[in-house]
C-alpha cells in the first residue's frame, strides 16, 4: 500500500506514551485522539514530510529502529496505518 499524511495532527508526548491529536478549526469536528508508543510514533515520522510512502518505506524504518522481522513490522505497519486512515490521519492512496 501507499499511505501519506493528511497533516492534520500534531504529536504530544503524554506520560511517556504519544497522543496524536488531530487539528480542527472546529473543535466540534475533532474526530479523535489516539495514543500510540514508540513504534506507531515512528511510523507517523515516516509520513512527517507530507509525501506518500509505500508499506515498504515504512516497515524498512521500523525494522531498522527496533530490529524486528519484516513479517511483524509488516503486519504493524498495515494494522496501525489502517486504523489511522479510518481517523483521518493519513490516507490510503494506492
Amino acid at each position: 500500500m501507499i499511505y501519506r499524511s493528511n497533516n492534520n495532527y500534531i504529536l504530544e508526548d503524554v506520560m511517556g506514551d504519544t497522543a496524536i491529536i488531530a487539528i480542527e478549526q472546529d473543535i466540534a469536528k475533532m474526530k479523535s485522539m489516539v495514543a500510540t508508543n514508540e513504534t506507531g510514533r515512528k511510523m507517523l515520522e515516516c509520513l512527517a514530510d507530507g509525501k506518500e510512502h509505500s508499506t515498504e518505506d515504512v516497515v524498512s524504518s521500523i525494522m531498522e529502529e527496533f530490529e524486528v522481522e519484516e513479517a511483524m513490522a509488516t503486519k504493524d505497519v498495515d494494522e496501525f496505518l489502517g486504523k489511522l486512515s479510518q481517523c483521518g490521519y493519513v490516507t490510503i492512496v494506492g
